[in-house]
């Protein structure tokens, strides 16, 4: 964006014109924009402003602002410029700086202004809904499997998998989304600069094409970084831990212009532009800043409690920009013409944010939860130690939701989300839900042992519960599309299934497995009642723990907790003959239950795994091997995948 402060310039003027009186009005020739050309040194500088060329010679060292940045104009239209910080009537009587006329573009500058805006509209915003719409009702189900939900490849271990896993799990929707916003992006920079070249002096064209792109990178973060009033989910049908690495590319490709736009201002003009776009863009510079540093991977999975702290100020980047914009008005009155769109685009992100962010406090703080049971702490026989609660809220539920938590008894203001295992949607009174979370091994100072610590000197919980927040088995498409389902979980990722199967289970001609690999015995005591509905021979439950401490054994005798209390010989004969004491051979289970779907003459089988990135893997590699089967046999279900996770 440009804005001049002159002030001086036009004040100086003004005194020209009155000094000369009441001098005789002479008539002004045409000139060419060739010839004004020519004129284009501080020793000989004529400008184009609003269909008059003015003689700036004369005013270039009276500039409060500098006279270079009077010289830009010298030799080329400046009516864009002056627009940006005035209004046309301060020109009104200037005749004894006038030389000559000239075209007017002023209309037309701003009327090809917004037509670019509105085309990019088009194809930042109607463009991927529309395409999304064709992908969903005229692809097939199995096209959508491998274009919206299959992940682009298996996950990874370690620091690459914290590097790239965000990458890889994406799917190939996702990523088409990322590479038609990316080739967009570069698109609009060139029709920006076209533009610019078009209608300004030179020394503005790159760092205002680059200002005008960062709007649509800034407003496209914003939409896609929301969690209820969700563009991804409800126009896109992604849902939204699906589309954080969009929000993501997005929001890295946003900052990268917003830094170039406004250093080279800043570099370039500094002390002549106007306060008010110095101070909004000093600030949104400093604020892009902080954002992108604390976004970058290595520092995000580090430091996550600074990263989320941070990026509290990106939804803030879209307000100031709409100020930023905003304030580069005329000093008669409204937004120059040529800045409405941009204005719509942010004014658009904005509102939806904000509409977002209400909604979801008031749901926060006008639909309180209230403990039911609990909490209950599940000792670590062999395992982790996690805590339980169920609550009630005022408020309908689906199966397989998460909902945001933010523990005050962890000492922490950071949310976090959990899968909850809904155990009544709410239909006709509040909702009832049952949250289980693992309680860190790394050290008493994680939010989640504060907690325990908390539960344990108290004996109750004080929580913020937000949402609910995803698709759950509307991750598969509609539900009536895949009749079989079978769940590949592990540990507390059990929670999705605990949660979907007792709403499905006894539905007629549907099929419904789950696998379940576990280290803690109390964890499956406390969990196993979810699956009672389903058949014995549809449930593989896998004890893969170590047994017992006879620590642990103590401190549950003292009686300070509602605490389970178990020996390793007693809770391995609780546990019965149908939990295995191996892990699950997925080449051998998978394969049984695809045989079964397709006994049951059902076409399309769905695999639903929630667990650690070698579990994806494995369950990413036998689907594979499945559906390579499924293409040599016409009635052979074909394999659907969806991966639980919120890669961050």
């Amino acid at each position: 964006m440009r804005c001049l402060a002159v002030v001086a310039l036009v004040v100086s003027m003004r005194t020209v014109a009155h000094a000369s009186g009441d001098a005789p009005q002479r008539q002004l020739g045409s000139i060419s924009f060739s010839e004004i050309s020519k004129h284009n040194s501080a020793s000989d500088c004529w400008s184009c402003i609003t269909g008059t060329v003015y003689d700036l010679t004369g005013y270039i060292n009276a500039h409060e602002g500098g006279g270079p940045v009077i010289e830009f104009m010298c030799g080329s239209d400046g009516t864009a410029t002056l627009l940006k910080a005035h209004s046309t009537a301060e020109l009104g009587d200037v005749a004894g700086a006038a030389v000559g006329t000239c075209a007017d573009y002023t209309a037309e500058a701003g009327l090809q202004a917004n037509i670019l805006d509105v085309a990019a509209f088009g194809v930042f915003i109607i463009l991927p809904i529309l395409l999304t719409f064709l992908f969903i009702n005229v692809g097939s189900i199995r096209f959508q499997d491998v274009f919206l939900r299959r992940p682009i490849a298996a996950p990874m271990k370690g620091f690459m998998g914290e590097t790239f896993n965000g990458m890889v799990e994406m799917s190939w929707g996702v990523l088409t989304l990322i590479l038609l916003y990316l080739v967009a992006t570069a698109l609009f920079i060139y029709f920006w600069v076209q533009y610019m070249q078009t209608y300004y002096p030179a020394i503005y064209v790159y760092p205002a094409a680059f200002g005008r792109v960062a709007i649509y990178a800034i407003s496209l973060a914003g939409m896609t970084g929301t969690r209820r009033v969700t563009f991804t989910w409800w126009l896109l049908r992604l849902p939204y831990e699906k589309a954080l690495k969009l929000h993501y590319v997005i929001g890295i490709v946003a900052a990268y212009l917003a830094i170039a736009h406004a250093v080279q201002y800043l570099l370039v003009f500094g002390p002549g532009l106007p306060g008010s776009t110095a101070a909004t863009g000093w600030g949104l510079l400093v604020a892009t800043g902080v954002v992108y540093l604390f976004t970058l991977t290595s520092i995000r999975i580090r430091w996550y409690g600074v990263f989320r702290i941070t990026h509290f100020i990106a939804p803030l980047i879209l307000i100031a920009s709409i100020f930023h914009i905003i304030l580069l008005k005329s000093e008669g009155g409204g937004i120059y013409s040529g800045l409405l769109g941009a204005v719509g685009f942010t004014a658009l992100a904005s509102g939806l944010w904000l509409f977002d962010k209400i909604w979801t406090t008031i749901d926060t703080f006008k639909c309180p939860v209230t403990v039911v049971q609990g909490p209950l702490v599940l000792p670590s026989d062999g395992g982790d130690q996690y805590l339980s609660v169920t609550v009630k809220k005022p408020k309908r539920s689906w199966a397989g939701s998460w909902y945001s938590i933010t523990s005050l008894d962890g000492k922490s203001v950071l949310s976090h989300p959990f899968t909850a295992i809904v155990k009544d949607e709410g239909k006709t009174g509040p909702c009832e839900l049952e949250f289980v979370w693992k309680v860190q091994g790394k050290g008493k100072e994680q939010w989640t042992g504060k907690t325990l610590a908390s539960v344990a000197e108290k004996k109750e919980l004080k929580m913020f519960v937000a949402g609910p927040f995803g698709g759950g088995i509307g991750a598969f498409g509609k539900p009536d599309q895949i009749k079989a389902l079978v769940f590949v979980v592990a540990g507390v990722g059990v929670t999705p299934a605990a949660s979907i199967i007792p709403h499905i289970a006894n539905h007629e001609g549907r099929q419904t497995y789950v696998v379940w690999s576990f280290r803690s015995r109390s964890l499956y005591s406390h969990l196993k009642p979810y699956f009672s509905a389903l058949p014995a021979e549809n449930c593989h439950f896998h004890y893969t723990g170590k047994g017992g401490s006879a620590q642990q054994k103590q401190e549950g005798d003292k009686g300070d907790l509602p605490t389970p209390v178990w020996s390793e010989e007693e809770g391995l004969q609780q546990m019965g003959e149908e939990v295995k004491k191996t892990r699950p051979d997925l080449r051998e289970i998978l394969p049984s239950v695809q045989q079964h779907a397709e006994q049951a003459g059902l076409l399309d089988l769905g695999v639903f795994v929630c667990g650690p990135e070698g579990l994806v893997k494995d369950v990413l590699k036998v689907t594979a091997e499945m559906n390579k089967r499924q293409k040599g046999s016409a009635n052979a279900p074909y394999v659907h995948f969806h991966s639980e996770s919120f890669q961050m």
